[in-house]
């Protein structure tokens, strides 16, 4: 039952999820305070100290100003703490499918504190990334070039990008060196068909491509919190954690797909994160990684 910070505030010796969540607003590269969710003294002088430079009245008390101050967030990507935790599992893990125990093993201990700040499924969050992108962390970025999106955005670009017209995601060859080449057969392809539609236009090329183990789509930059397709691409090169980052924030910066996750409604998350066009497929993928 969460607590009512206007009427009590909370003191040396609390413990719960608001004493949680302000650990992670409140972490400084200086205080470095252990979102534990009990509020010990060096989590009192955060608050203190956040207190006295917010203008706020210093009362050393989590209280309902405070935690409004410090809840500016609009996108977990810009929260220090979540730059900074590791993300690996402590210990390894092992789970009926692979790409579950991938998942965990890569991407466990952000999960986690990403599920806990949420107040959702840890398992919710971890099928969505072991569907996405099987769990893997490789050193570069994971892409998907999506030849129908570049066309839309190039339709000069159409003789040389081509796509099934009735499963646009389906069919997917490009004219490299004068050879019609299949896309999606490795990364390696991946990244050719990437790198030669840059070459024709940058912009559209990154919009056309889903990145990093949440596969967000680059048109999609400013529901991740990016001004610009560029800005999110350089982030998610610069480090998976913008990959499962960015999912977040697309999840909850959309209502339905934030209601699926609150819900774990696996075919409601297939529905609104990858489309209408395979969402049984989908759907059930995810909940299978969600049981495993």
């Amino acid at each position: 039952m969460a607590i009512n910070l206007a009427t009590h505030p909370l003191t040396i010796g609390a413990s719960g999820p608001e004493v949680f969540k302000i650990q992670v607003l409140l972490w400084t590269p200086e205080n470095k305070l252990v979102a534990d969710g009990q509020l010990g003294p060096k989590t009192e002088r955060a608050i203190a100290d956040f207190q006295h430079q917010a203008g706020l009245v210093v009362t050393s008390k989590l209280d309902l100003p405070t935690f409004a101050a410090a809840s500016k967030y609009k996108y977990v990507k810009d929260i220090p703490f979540f730059q900074q935790v590791q993300m690996p599992a402590s210990k390894f893990h092992k789970t009926k499918i692979q790409t579950v125990t991938n998942t965990v093993n890569n991407y466990g201990t952000l999960l986690y504190y990403l599920a806990k700040y949420l107040e959702v499924d840890e398992r919710i969050l971890r099928a969505i990334v072991a569907v996405e992108s099987a769990g893997l962390a490789p050193a570069k970025m994971v892409i998907r070039f999506e030849n129908h999106h570049f066309v839309k955005y190039v339709p000069e670009a159409k003789d040389r990008f081509k796509f099934s017209p009735n499963k646009t995601w389906e069919g997917h060859e490009v004219l490299l060196d004068g050879v019609w080449t299949q896309c999606h057969t490795s990364q390696d392809v991946e990244w050719r068909v990437f790198n030669y539609a840059a070459s024709i236009n940058k912009t559209a090329a990154i919009q056309s491509i889903s990145m990093g183990p949440g596969q967000m789509l680059g048109r999609n930059h400013r529901q991740l919190g990016y001004q610009t397709p560029e800005a999110m691409f350089d982030a998610i090169l610069s480090s998976n954690r913008y990959g499962v980052l960015g999912m977040v924030d697309f999840i909850m910066n959309h209502s339905s797909l934030a209601k699926a996750l609150r819900t774990n409604n696996c075919r409601d998350l297939a529905l609104h994160y990858n489309g209408s066009g395979q969402v049984d497929k989908y759907a059930a993928w995810i909940e299978q990684a969600f049981n495993a």
